[in-house]
């Protein structure tokens, strides 16, 4: 509770002091006396004429008269006076925490004035200012102005006056304004902060839009907003839809989308120019992918770095030339990330791969399509007997005619390569000779020529027919 003092001097009529008068506080208006906050109803004055009487304050209408008696003589000091002074200075020193002023209105309604500030100029122009000044005590022990409040009459039109109310502190030795509040005549009002730094030590911060209907708009501005690109706007529309812009060529141009749905998972977030993922982020199926036609991703221009997980990305979605070696890490693409059937030959270009991009035992018979290597694919001298495997070629193998004594070299055909054709013993004849010069049995087999066709014969008992021996020597 907050102690009401009432203290005073009385004096006779010439100005001598009045010692030992009877100091007592009644209900204002009534005859109800009131007990002091020492207990006692009464107090008295001292030698030089001063009472002090103090009442503990115990209702919100509490208000005191003070009545002063000496001998017969009673004055009284109304708690109903009202008083008009040209000037008020008052100065307490009772305690550090006891105001020297005390303003009440103890109407009871649940708004009453409690005091006016006026300016009674009669000038009436727009941008007169009245204020309230705060001052202490420097380290001089000067007496300094460390803070100011001013109402300012931005607009002084009759019916569409406009105010403001700024706040200034003492900033290294000069008053600077650090926040204002501001109306127009359009209806809108202002909130500016000018102040490097604001800081909110609070749970919750709202911005919401004064109109129904109308979007919630955070302004920020960079280097006092000098320039279009300083400028940044993020604005909630109704319905929930974010917003990301930033001024360009004088006018808010969006960056950034947020779309809400019913789920996260139905909600979009649309990026107007190049999105770049730093070295470790990903990019999962969850966040790209989630849905199977992939209609949400309207094209990839730049892939700068990252892992691309889950769902494969239809190359309809993928832009022209977006995918360079310079994009693709080493080693970063195995056999595990390609479909099947996913390289043709039409994406392989002329000269891409070399043999030093072919690892050992990369390629087998089972990744060669049939007919997918023919004589243009096979350099001059590129196949000999150490690239063919043991049985590797049989007569399944050569075209009809293919082997003639061009491709065989001298001395290639053995007796041990021609067993399997030898249907008997070859003989020697002479083909000028009128008799054979051996005899050959029933069952034996010569091999004759008519000058054009060689065929194994029957051997005739006894010998050979004149004209009938080939002309070489061979026996097994």
């Amino acid at each position: 509770m907050a102690l009401i003092y009432q203290s005073g001097y009385v004096f006779k009529d010439d100005g001598t002091a009045v010692s030992g008068a009877t100091i007592q506080l009644y209900q204002t208006d009534t005859t109800t006396l009131v007990t002091l906050s020492d207990a006692s109803t009464s107090t008295t004055t001292n030698s030089d004429g001063y009472y002090s009487a103090s009442v503990t304050e115990v209702g919100a209408t509490s208000s005191y008269d003070v009545k002063i008696t000496s001998g017969s003589s009673v004055r009284y000091r109304r708690g109903n006076d009202k008083l008009q002074l040209e000037e008020l200075d008052i100065r307490n020193d009772t305690g550090a925490t006891q105001g020297g002023l005390l303003v009440a209105n103890t109407t009871n309604n649940a708004s009453v004035k409690v005091a006016t500030f006026a300016g009674r100029n009669t000038t009436g122009a727009t941008n007169d200012e009245i204020y309230l000044t705060f001052e202490i005590h420097n380290a001089a022990e000067e007496v300094t102005e460390y803070a100011r409040m001013t109402v300012v009459a931005t607009d002084a039109t009759n019916g569409s006056e406009d105010g403001e109310i700024q706040f200034d502190v003492m900033k290294a030795g000069t008053r600077t304004k650090v926040w204002s509040v501001s109306s127009s005549s359009s209806g809108a009002t202002s909130f500016d902060i000018e102040t490097s730094t604001v800081t909110m030590a609070v749970d919750d911060f709202t911005i919401k839009s004064e109109d129904d209907g109308s979007a919630a708009i955070l302004y920020m501005f960079a280097d006092q907003g000098d320039e279009d690109a300083d400028k940044w706007r993020i604005q909630v529309a109704d319905g929930g839809v974010m917003t990301y812009a930033s001024l360009i060529s004088g006018s808010y141009v969006t960056h950034m989308t947020v779309t809400p749905n019913s789920t996260v998972a139905s909600s979009s977030v649309t990026i107007a120019g190049t999105l770049t993922m730093g070295s470790t982020a990903a990019l999962t199926n969850a966040g790209l992918v989630a849905v199977a036609d992939q209609s949400n991703i309207t094209g990839l221009g730049t892939i700068s770095s990252g892992t691309w997980q889950g769902t494969a990305i239809a190359s309809t979605y993928i832009a022209a030339d977006a995918i360079t070696g310079a994009k693709i890490a080493d080693d970063a693409i195995g056999s595990e990330h390609i479909a099947d059937d996913a390289v043709v030959s039409a994406a392989i270009a002329d000269d891409a791969i070399t043999s030093a991009l072919i690892a050992d035992d990369a390629i087998t018979t089972a990744l060669i399509a049939d007919d997918a290597v023919d004589s243009d694919q096979i350099a001059a001298g590129a196949i000999d007997n150490a690239h063919l495997a043991d049985d590797a070629v049989d007569s399944d193998e050569l075209a009809a005619g293919a082997v003639d004594t061009a491709h065989i070299g001298n001395q290639q055909v053995t007796a041990a390569k021609m067993f399997n054709l030898a249907r008997g013993s070859i003989l020697v004849g002479n083909a000028s000779a009128a008799t054979a010069e051996l005899t050959i049995g029933s069952d034996n087999y010569i091999l004759t020529s008519d000058g054009t066709d060689i065929a194994w014969e029957a051997a005739a008992a006894g010998g050979i027919s004149a004209g009938k021996a080939i002309a070489f020597s061979l026996i097994f």
